[in-house]
């Protein structure tokens, strides 16, 4: 859902030099998104019907400027696997409150509707101040 959500906000501001990629900690590689994250982001105007889960990777992980978190499990994770990578690893769910650095959002696999309504509202929010959080330092380094 966050790779949709952020993708359709990029596009909305026309911006064209951020990537955006999404690759999980146990995925199985192309595997669809469940049924309830498409009818949810569907709901919320953002098409992740086509979506295909791949595993991350040492690759995925080198290229990446930012890799965006929502949980400390996925985190250690990373961090036991790529251990060189922590200087670019973030809690998603800290775009949401400027004061925490460390605030999860919940998995909603394999949980109610309602949790796949609450986590995409967080994702929506929490990639908000994501980009804000980017246009300014990159506007600061334009500076």
């Amino acid at each position: 859902m966050a790779e949709g959500i952020m993708k359709k906000k990029l596009k909305l501001m026309k911006i064209r030099d951020i990537a955006v990629s999404s690759a999980g900690i146990s995925a199985f590689d192309s595997s669809k998104a469940s049924k309830k994250a498409v009818e949810i982001s569907k709901q919320g105007g953002v098409d992740i019907s086509e979506h295909k889960a791949r595993a991350i990777d040492e690759d995925i992980v080198e290229r990446a400027d930012m890799i965006l978190v929502m949980d400390s499990i996925q985190k250690e994770e990373l961090l036991t696997n790529f251990p060189k990578s922590s200087n670019k690893i973030y809690f998603l769910g800290s775009f949401l409150n400027e004061n925490e650095e460390e605030r999860e959002i919940l998995d909603p696999y394999g949980l109610s509707i309602y949790n796949y309504r609450l986590c995409f509202g967080e994702l929506n929010m929490a990639i908000e101040g994501l980009l804000d959080f980017i246009m300014k330092n990159k506007n600061n380094s334009n500076q």
